[in-house]
């Protein structure tokens, strides 16, 4: 029919057949984009309905979560008031550590000594101690997080990092004791180094810095060895708490250094690592 009228419009002398075709040949590049549009939108449509899926899916299980941890502190007699909003910010772990994997490690590591650099003469005293503090939590992870967690944070009810970080420990196994290690020292001693004089943070190394670690944590602005612990395990704005992960991690050897930083006063750099002692 479309044809019909268009033939007869030609033969009128309305417009020429050359006309007619480029005519025909707007209509159908018209007629294809809007085809390929429709597409597009649907696509657009489809991902928009499977990210709502996603977001509501998670905002449900970050629900769940969040009851799960408010009752499991509420039978320690802690109270805490979590939003689920908040909650699903966070990479949320389970300690992940079975029975068997669990009896491997205590028969091949130490789970006794929490001051194992009392007599390493190459970590200054702040450093030996800050080994001493990050053993005790590691060692005793439920006696310090009351003592020194609890005590002074569990009134910061609706703090999604402090109430995970006591879920956490108030009920993970222990783990190695963490040994000095001189090359992980260097390579800590390093990067607290040129980061410091340097006024930077993160973990990007400066040019002729090596590395030498499995895991690495830095903490700004803090000089108190308990102070630096406990900011490293609360992981504050960090939602992936990497630092807290590493710090209760199965490794058994690290490095710590304390160093002045230009931007924030002091820096402190620990290098982990795995193996024989």
């Amino acid at each position: 029919m479309k044809k019909l009228v268009i033939l007869i419009i030609v033969l009128s002398g309305c417009v020429s057949m050359k006309q007619y075709k480029a005519m025909e040949g707007e209509f159908k590049t018209v007629t294809d984009a809007k085809k390929r549009i429709n597409k597009e939108i649907r696509l657009v449509e489809k991902t928009i309905k499977l990210l709502e899926d996603s977001i509501t899916r998670n905002l449900a299980f970050a629900g769940l979560l969040s009851t799960q941890i408010e009752r499991r502190l509420a039978k320690q007699n802690i109270k805490v008031k979590l939003d689920p909003n908040d909650l699903q910010l966070l990479s949320i772990r389970n300690q992940d550590m079975d029975d068997e994997g669990f009896s491997y490690i205590l028969k091949k590591y130490n789970f006794q000594d929490t001051n194992s650099a009392k007599k390493t003469d190459w970590l200054s005293p702040k450093e030996r101690e800050l080994m001493y503090w990050l053993n005790y939590a590691r060692l005793n992870p439920k006696e310090f997080c009351l003592k020194y967690i609890y005590k002074k944070y569990g009134d910061r009810e609706t703090n999604v990092y402090i109430a995970t970080l006591m879920d956490y420990m108030l009920s993970m196994k222990p783990v190695p004791t963490l040994y000095p290690d001189k090359k992980l020292f260097e390579s800590a001693v390093c990067h607290a180094e040129t980061m410091g004089k340097a006024g930077l943070i993160g973990h990007g190394r400066q040019p002729g810095c090596k590395s030498s670690f499995s895991g690495e944590c830095c903490s700004y602005g803090l000089a108190n060895p308990l102070e630096i612990v406990i900011q490293l395990l609360i992981d504050q704005g960090v939602p992936s708490l990497g630092h807290r992960y590493i710090c209760l991690g199965t490794y058994s050897k690290v490095g710590v250094s304390i160093k002045p930083h230009k931007s924030y006063g002091t820096n402190c750099v620990l290098d982990f690592g795995y193996g024989a002692i």
